[in-house]
């Protein structure tokens, strides 16, 4: 004699279905119907435990409030910073268009990046430095190790300096 798997009513051998619920006949045993209710009546006990939602809500704030404030700051840090870049160029005659731009935030209000840019139709990298007080940014780029000599090469060393 085999036991609903949903219900634990008997089922009569050879029944494909439940007479109580329609529950597809799985041939459980009635150890296998009880051992089943236990694991469900752990796992509802749990989900009525007071400190297992105390715990649960915990988490998620803390895990929002650490994925909202960096992330979100150095975006806008970013947006900023590239703008400025661009600008500046700009101002000095030439052309700046940059493909990719990262900052990671380091100690305190300082910030470090890497912009990968083409000015004036040479492609470089340009390492970034910011200081950042929460209301206004200071910016200071060089192109990396790597385009010094080219930037000195192709006389393009003035646009870095003030």
């Amino acid at each position: 004699m085999a036991f609903c798997s949903k219900c634990g009513a008997q089922i009569n051998d050879g029944a494909q279905f439940c007479p109580q619920c329609g529950q597809p006949n799985n041939g459980s045993s009635h150890q296998q119907y009880v051992a089943q209710q236990q694991e469900r009546s752990g796992f509802k006990k749990l989900l009525h435990s007071k400190w297992a939602w105390i715990v649960a809500i915990v988490l998620v704030i803390i895990i929002a409030a650490s994925n909202a404030g960096g992330s979100s700051n150095t975006d806008m840090l970013e947006k900023e910073v590239k703008q400025m870049m661009v600008d500046k160029m700009k101002e000095k005659g030439s052309s700046l268009v940059i493909t990719d731009f990262n900052l990671v935030h380091q100690e305190g209000n300082n910030y470090t990046g890497l912009a990968t840019c083409t000015l004036d139709g040479e492609k470089m990298d340009l390492d970034v430095k910011v200081v950042y007080d929460g209301s206004k940014f200071q910016a200071e780029w060089a192109p990396t190790e790597e385009y010094q000599a080219k930037i000195i090469e192709e006389g393009l060393n003035e646009l870095f300096s003030e």
